[in-house]
């Protein structure tokens, strides 16, 4: 059995799992394995027993929301793109995540990649969409062979390609290798990169689901969102809502590092205290002041605060959790990923090149400084 993984990758026992179910056991290379264990079920059921609007309305009733990061509920993305006008609609896997810390999409791609393929398939088959395609960064090498290998043993067993399972449905897919620019995990600048362009991201609208891919209906999802779409189509809406929360249904996949005993990637319920998730990594090895939920370039959460249906302040709001010597740090960290790509999109946000610099000449950090970006929301101002 194929069971070597990215040496990154640790998957924590403990929590709700589902899509990290049988990964490590599973043979990610075998088609037979991933059927044995339920794969492709959701996708029989999707193109024999369902309607698109059934579909649809099955992802609308488990209230599941995208797992990129904007959390946009799925259904309403999808109704869009099946009402926008052309023959032509395309859907796409975001596999190009640049966090180094993130492990969710990448260890998905390794250990289940005919999870993510079936959700993709899935999903085309809802919006009326007849090409896949998965986009994955070109350095997660062992990812970019398994989803190959999964698209040529589904195509062979009639579960994609042409005709699908002997039905009217034929969805094309495809793995296209890109470059793992940070910005290039926003939808449009993915979108960009696909076409050959810069990987930049554009101001909306129009949006992707009505006019995206080379100007035609396009849906853009993390892996997750589409392992989560396979899910719930191999089993029921309600029972995927069964866990979570009224503001978040379902499970979401964490990836937990920092001042813990074991770092990994866990899933957990919607809901699920900061406490309880940093236990599932062995608890602390030192003082937690704070936690990133959603890395550092997203909210910050006080070591007290509670459940993770919420995003947390913003980078520009961590003085009082963190102090500037850190938030320095932090700021060089997102000059040097993001380059500045996406943040002067932004409204109500102010660049800053110079602030990552006068927060270490503040906390008196000696030494060569280089240029760091900072993002401050210009309604606070700009520290002094």
């Amino acid at each position: 059995m194929a069971d070597v993984f990215s040496p990154q990758i640790r998957i924590l026992p403990g929590g709700q799992q589902r899509l990290l179910k049988g990964i490590g056991t599973l043979d990610p290379t075998s088609l037979a394995a991933a059927r044995k264990a339920g794969g492709y079920k959701g996708l029989t059921r999707a193109v024999k027993e369902r309607s698109p609007e059934e579909l649809i309305a099955d992802v609308e009733s488990a209230r599941l929301r995208g797992r990129g990061g904007a959390g946009y509920p799925v259904a309403d993305k999808w109704r869009a793109a099946r009402a926008a006008d052309g023959d032509r609609k395309i859907v796409v896997a975001n596999l190009m995540g640049a966090d180094p810390t993130s492990l969710g999409d990448r260890t998905l791609a390794e250990g289940n990649p005919h999870l993510v393929l079936e959700g993709a398939l899935i999903a085309a088959v809802a919006v009326g969409a007849s090409e896949a395609i998965l986009a994955v960064r070109r350095d997660w090498t062992v990812a970019i062979e398994r989803l190959k290998a999964a698209v040529a043993e589904a195509e062979a067993a009639h579960l994609a390609g042409y005709l699908i399972l002997g039905t009217d449905v034929s969805v094309q897919a495809t793995v296209w290798e890109g470059s793992g620019a940070y910005v290039a995990g926003e939808e449009t600048a993915l979108i960009h990169a696909l076409q050959g362009d810069r990987g930049m991201p554009l101001i909306r609208p129009p949006y992707p689901a009505t006019r995206g891919l080379w100007g035609v209906p396009t849906i853009v999802h993390n892996a997750e969102t589409l392992a989560h779409v396979a899910w719930i189509a191999g089993h029921t809406a309600r029972e995927f809502a069964r866990v979570g929360t009224a503001e978040a249904s379902g499970t979401k996949l964490v990836t937990i590092a920092g001042a813990v005993r074991t770092p990994g990637l866990a899933e957990v319920a919607f809901g699920t205290s900061v406490e309880d998730v940093i236990g599932l990594a062995g608890g602390s090895s030192g003082t937690v002041k704070a936690a990133f939920i959603g890395g550092p370039g997203a909210g910050v959460r006080a070591a007290d605060e509670r459940g993770l249906h919420r995003a947390g302040r913003a980078a520009g709001e961590v003085d009082d959790l963190l102090d500037r010597r850190a938030h320095g740090h932090l700021c060089q960290a997102r000059g040097a990923h993001g380059a500045g790509d996406g943040d002067e999109l932004r409204p109500g946000r102010v660049l800053r090149p110079d602030l990552g610099e006068l927060l270490r000449r503040a906390a008196g950090d000696p030494g060569d400084v280089g240029q760091g970006l900072g993002v401050v929301d210009d309604r606070r101002g700009v520290p002094e």
